[in-house]
């Protein structure tokens, strides 16, 4: 038998090898429903797809996500489905919230809602690619007029769904914009002689590269975004990790110990120095 929450919250179902599985198909598929989105047709499909075909392993996340999205009933449901598919998925319904999540932390799609309380999502994705953000982004609205999509397309979009939507259509076209190759232009910060090109998470020293983790990198970028500014440990577990993630202040000392070993050991001009009783900060040295 195949639990859910469970399967949803682990990535995977004990059962999917099994012929027939009993699954509470009615309640997952009306949870869908209610909010305009469709699921397949049978039990066993919606397992599988629910639990990524997964059996008893578990996988890799395979993209970042921020889906920017107000209602959210539809956020809840999306966000299961792609986690179920092993993205990383972070969600917001301000825009404002958006552009400075997109500011601090390395997007590989962006699902982003037209109808916002705050500002519209052609404002937030104009200001988004005035700043050289180069995320693929995934409109979403309720609205079918080519004029809408025209703007949508013009401030940068890469691609456009109509509300109400198949929620195997949404997940396709995530993968497709994951297949697009990333663009020649892409953002790459510098500070001193250390670079970070935050698209092809490639971190170098004078030329040599370093190799770093995700949530190095991650970490690293946050600090080269904002040099010479000390932040605590709250507040870089607020920026740089998850909400729900299960971490504390040990977790950042760790981090901020591993990344000062590999900065140093290829000779970096830049280090993270301790604000003893205040925080950390990244530094020319």
């Amino acid at each position: 038998m195949c639990d859910p929450s469970s399967s949803i919250r682990k990535g995977r179902c004990p059962g999917t090898h099994h012929a027939a599985i009993t699954y509470p198909e009615l309640r997952v598929k009306s949870l869908f429903a209610s909010r305009g989105v469709a699921l397949p047709g049978n039990s066993v499909q919606l397992c599988r797809v629910l639990c990524a075909k997964s059996g008893n392993r578990s996988y890799e996340s395979m993209a970042k996500i921020l889906l920017v999205e107000d209602d959210t009933n539809l956020a809840d449901s999306v966000v299961q489905y792609l986690k179920a598919e092993h993205h990383v998925v972070e969600t917001t319904e301000s825009g404002e919230d958006a552009l400075q999540l997109m500011k601090t932390s390395a997007y590989d799609v962006v699902i982003l809602d037209i109808g916002l309380p705050d500002k519209t999502g052609i404002e937030v994705l104009t200001e988004y690619r005035n700043s050289r953000g180069g995320a693929r982004v995934l409109i979403l609205t309720g609205k079918d007029k080519i004029e809408e999509k025209e703007q949508g397309f013009d401030a940068g979009a890469d691609d456009y769904l109509t509300k109400p939507f198949h929620i195997k259509e949404l997940a396709a076209r995530v993968r497709a914009l994951l297949r697009r190759p990333a663009e020649v232009s892409a953002d790459v910060i510098r500070l001193k002689n250390l670079e970070l090109n935050p698209r092809t998470f490639c971190v170098t020293v004078g030329g040599t590269d370093i190799q770093l983790t995700r949530r190095e990198m991650s970490l690293l970028e946050f600090f080269m975004r904002y040099p010479n500014q000390v932040f605590s440990s709250e507040s870089l577990l607020t920026r740089v990790w998850q909400s729900d993630a299960d971490v504390g202040p040990d977790t950042i000392k760790t981090y901020i110990n591993r990344l000062r070993t590999k900065l140093g050991d290829n000779s970096a001009e830049v280090g993270i120095k301790t604000v003893h009783g205040v925080g950390y900060m990244l530094e020319s040295k």
